[in-house]
């Protein structure tokens, strides 16, 4: 392969001749357009972009980056709310290309998906089949939420993604290609799944367990009254979710919107909508029955309505309801996964307080931005996802039933300063709710986040990175460690 390094004056056309690899380097004029990241505040610099589309490609990727003396930083569905799958200074292997699905075995339930593959994409076929399983919300991700964790509607029911991955391919920084599972490379098994972001190499593809879908799910929206009823409702909502069917996934949403038009006046107001979520699986009519017990137990609650015949969806429709994938903006995200112990009344009223700090209308902005959003979002993460222990896997948060985002997304880089006193005042509630983050939503603030990610567990990590990467060559700011006292 061509060594000469990606740069200025990269010869894309010679590398490209030798091994038909789609290498943008910044002399390319498409370098300063290439997707990065759903969060464009954070812009990174890498020597070049890669997006090979086979395992040979992939190993021709890491040998050149290694012969140029480079790192490598890995992007599936560049989702990162910190853009660590981005780096300054290092050769940027985007997966984006390694898109198929294969080795569907209806018998067993068990497909295998390449790491750029989407959950829209993987849904959409095995839904076919009348199979799932447990993702993200996000519908354009896939590889990198299985790494960390995963939990949408199915998660209460069948545990997280990683809970139901069977089998990985791996590729190391010596270029060899490698399975892991329960019965080979047991330790590497055990690590990816809940620290696969941890810098132990390139994941090729997961083999994954599915399960059986019912034609039709109940799936239900709340609507809340912000101003009068947050806290009271907020705190119902964590005590229904103690002592309901194993079957429910909740959700509770927040958003303040800008300049948006009024359904009565028709004029321009500034909204703050909230809304709770609610999926059941199983028969439509008992999903009626438990979504009816939920809304009695609330104030101020508004539902189109409650009937079986009207909130009847299949799994496909309710998973394609999650965030626009192209929608690409500039962001401050804060989140902890907690338990529902700490929901106390004066944690809930914190909370009220530091989201209520965002600007009452947008000239109150910096720079008006109608297009500015602060979220506050809390998902359910109890039921089966809390039956493991914590070493079961990598994925240590088992004894949490909740985790909640503080999101602020905008258009203005002027609103950069405003928007992170906001993000401060966040901060400042945050360990009320105890030390731990759901490593789908990093923080790259958080002085601990070794054990706010990986808790108990991190001292086994070190010991795996160190006999499969033992050079430290995957690495980037929060990767596991090598200890090499050890």
């Amino acid at each position: 392969m061509n060594t000469a390094e990606c740069s200025n004056t990269i010869n894309n056309s010679t590398i490209n001749s030798n091994d038909d690899l789609d290498i943008i380097g910044k002399g390319d004029q498409r370098y300063n357009n290439y997707f990065q990241n759903y969060n464009s505040r954070i812009h990174r610099e890498p020597v070049c972009y890669i997006r090979p589309t086979d395992v040979h490609q992939l190993t021709e990727t890491l040998q050149y980056a290694q012969s140029i003396n480079k790192g490598v930083s890995i992007r599936s569905g560049g989702h990162s709310a910190t853009v660590y799958s981005v780096l300054d200074d290092t050769v940027n292997i985007d997966l984006s290309g390694f898109n198929q699905i294969h080795s569907f075995d209806p018998v067993c339930k068990t497909v295998v998906a390449q790491t750029g593959v989407s959950w829209k994409q993987f849904y959409t076929f095995t839904t076919a089949h009348s199979l799932a399983v447990p993702a993200g919300g996000c519908p354009s991700v896939c590889g990198g939420l299985s790494l960390a964790g995963g939990s949408n509607f199915l998660a209460p029911t069948f545990g997280y993604t990683v809970d139901s991955i069977l089998e990985m391919t791996v590729l190391l920084a010596n270029g060899s290609i490698v399975t892991c599972n329960d019965t080979v490379n047991q330790d590497l098994f055990w690590a990816l799944r809940g620290a696969g972001h941890g810098g132990y190499g390139v994941v090729v593809d997961i083999k994954y367990q599915l399960y059986d879908m019912p034609p039709l799910l109940y799936f239900n929206t709340i609507e809340l009254d912000y101003e009068s009823s947050f806290e009271e409702n907020l705190r119902r909502l964590v005590d229904y979710s103690k002592t309901m069917d194993t079957n429910i996934h909740l959700s509770l949403d927040v958003r303040k919107l800008y300049d948006r038009k009024s359904a009565t006046t028709g004029g321009l107001h500034d909204p703050v909508l909230m809304k709770i979520t609610f999926f059941y699986f199983g028969p439509p009519s008992e999903g009626e029955t438990h979504c009816t017990a939920l809304y009695n137990t609330l104030v101020n609650a508004k539902v189109k309505s409650l009937a079986a015949s009207d909130c009847s969806k299949t799994f496909l429709q309710i998973s394609l309801l999650g965030p626009d994938p192209d929608l690409i903006r500039r962001s401050y995200t804060k989140s902890r996964i907690t338990h529902s112990s700490n929901f106390t009344t004066a944690a809930i009223a914190d909370i009220k307080r530091v989201f209520s700090a965002f600007p009452p209308t947008s000239d109150h902005m910096t720079k008006k931005d109608p297009l500015t959003n602060f979220s506050f979002s809390m998902y359910y993460h109890g039921g089966q996802m809390n039956k493991y222990a914590s070493d079961f896997n990598s994925y240590y948060h088992r004894h949490d039933d909740w985790a909640f985002t503080f999101i602020v997304t905008y258009l203005e880089s002027a609103n950069d300063a405003l928007f992170s006193q906001w993000k401060d005042n966040v901060t400042s509630i945050l360990d009320d709710f105890g030390p731990f983050i759901y490593q789908n939503y990093p923080d790259n603030e958080d002085p601990n986040w070794e054990y706010a990610y990986y808790g108990a567990n991190y001292p086994r990590l070190q010991e795996i990175k160190l006999k499969y990467d033992p050079n430290n060559y995957f690495n980037y700011p929060q990767s596991i460690r090598i200890n090499h006292n050890k």
